[in-house]
């Protein structure tokens, strides 16, 4: 943003990002881009403008959550591996006088189908 010359601060806010299950893929990542602006709405001042966005990877009719811990990892790559899946952001700009909301999707293909362990690699700063 700085590159194209607009002066920015990052503020943040936690907000649940629960929804209805029976929203598809852009519809979640839409409702939470736009879930997530309505939270700063009423810190807004005149001429503010808000950005927020929310990802979801959308596999096979479902949202994949972010993984809960190494085994739910696993468990999402292998459901992932020899398919096509969407990468789906959300983005919502929110300002006192109007929102304008849109998603873009990203097709991709997994072609990983190795089923050997996975490693941790850790290394030291």
């Amino acid at each position: 943003m700085r590159d194209l010359g607009y002066d920015f601060e990052v503020r943040t806010l936690d907000v649940n990002e629960d929804h209805d299950a029976s929203l598809n893929g852009a519809e979640i990542a839409e409702y939470l881009a736009e879930k997530k602006a309505l939270a700063f709405q009423n810190n807004l001042a005149e001429g503010e403008i808000v950005l927020t966005s929310d990802t979801v990877v959308w596999c096979k009719g479902e949202s994949l959550a972010k993984a809960e811990n190494e085994e739910h990892a696993r468990e999402m790559l292998q459901k992932l591996s020899g398919s096509s899946h969407e990468v789906i952001t959300g983005v919502c700009l929110l300002s006192k006088e109007k929102s304008i909301i849109f998603s873009d999707i990203t097709k991709v293909y997994f072609p990983i189908t190795d089923k050997r362990p996975m490693r941790t690699v850790a290394t030291a700063a």
